[in-house]
């Protein structure tokens, strides 16, 4: 009992020091998650809701999506929380890979699955300089 108390306690200070939390709701059926601290990754058999992801990057950053789509549709948005500004915003019906530079601050990284069967991928990376 007490361990269990441990981690649910360590949890949200394990978010507020990466800058990061995220608000999923909705159905996963049949879902795999395979997050790290530089990528969120789900496939499932349908998804139907909303996940909303944010991050905070200290440095110019490249964020990546990738989705695959057998059904349904699945919305892709990356917002800045500072300025509103709306780097990608994206109905997606088929596979699609895209990546987006964006500079350093706050960010809300949004997916809504409507009837959405296959998987999404979301990865960051420090930007290169050229």
């Amino acid at each position: 009992m007490k361990a269990k108390t441990l981690k649910l306690l360590t949890l949200p200070l394990l978010f507020a020091m990466c800058g990061c939390s995220d608000i999923e709701s909705g159905t996963y059926l049949f879902c795999v998650t395979e997050n790290t601290s530089t990528q969120i990754k789900k496939t499932y058999e349908k998804f139907t809701g909303k996940a909303t992801y944010k991050r905070e990057f200290k440095n110019d950053t490249t964020i990546s999506l990738a989705t695959t789509t057998e059904s349904g549709t699945l919305v892709m948005k990356i917002t800045g929380t500072d300025d509103d500004k709306e780097y990608y915003s994206g109905n997606l019906t088929e596979n699609f890979d895209f990546t987006v530079n964006v500079p350093v601050g706050k960010y809300t990284l949004f997916v809504e699955g409507k009837e959405h069967s296959g998987s999404y991928k979301i990865t960051w990376a420090d930007k290169i300089a050229a």
